[in-house]
């Protein structure tokens, strides 16, 4: 059993944080959303305790999670079915960063309400780096004749759990939040984005990197008394870089 695996055993099933730290009680709840999420996702990402996608499938209704990467004992990787990706009724959206892509923003709703009021959606969003998103969008037939689509400029990542390799690059978790704005409305992406401050703040915080009175939210009594009789992290480190 790997480190990843053994910290995970630790950590809440849902939200990946530690008991004390556990956000799930926060969790917005929606209801009636036009816009259903699909994540495509390699298992070695899914590993990880800081993935913004799986916390994304689970708060948004309806979501499903695709997992890509061989299995022990597999020679190569399964092809993604359509039949996982597709939902009768909804049209598909492949959220790729290529230049060709429509950019998804109320001008770009509107159009499509006006052609088609009742218009509903499957957002596929390919969760990991930059290269793995490009990478996936080519590789998988399923994928193939899906309207390609891309974000509006907006301000930058609030995610400070990872270095991004350009200043417009956003999570995966923020991406989701800024179509849904747009597909769904202010509000929808207003209370996703109030979770992931709290999200990354009690990273962070855990981490030493910040105190508790800066984390979105605060953090839980039980969280700080954990950390008094552990000691761990034995000074605080500093805002992050």
């Amino acid at each position: 059993m790997s480190r990843l695996t053994e910290k995970l055993q630790t950590r809440c099933a849902r939200c990946r944080l530690r008991p004390s730290l556990c956000l799930c009680r926060d969790f917005p709840v929606f209801a009636g959303l036009r816009s259903e999420l699909r994540l495509i996702i390699h298992r070695y990402e899914g590993n990880t305790t800081t993935n913004t996608g799986l916390l994304a499938c689970e708060i948004l209704p309806g979501s499903k999670v695709l997992w890509r990467g061989a299995k022990p004992g597999e020679s190569e990787d399964p092809w993604i079915r359509s039949s996982e990706l597709l939902c009768e009724g909804r049209t598909p959206l492949l959220l790729f960063p290529e230049p060709t892509a429509e950019v998804v923003d109320e001008k770009w709703v509107e159009k499509r309400r006006a052609r088609n009021p009742s218009e509903q959606f499957t957002l596929i969003v390919p969760d990991g780096s930059w290269r793995q998103a490009r990478r996936v969008g080519r590789r998988e037939p399923a994928l193939g004749g899906m309207i390609r689509v891309t974000l509006p400029p907006g301000p930058p990542s609030e995610y400070r759990l990872r270095r991004e390799p350009q200043a417009r690059f956003v999570s995966t978790f923020e991406a989701i939040a800024r179509v849904l704005g747009a597909l769904e409305g202010h509000q929808v992406r207003a209370e996703l984005e109030t979770i992931f401050r709290k999200f990354v703040g009690r990273h962070l915080w855990s981490r030493g990197d910040l105190e508790a009175h800066e984390v979105p939210g605060g953090i839980p009594e039980a969280a700080i008394h954990e950390r008094q009789v552990s000691g761990f992290p034995r000074r605080w480190n500093g805002p992050p870089a």
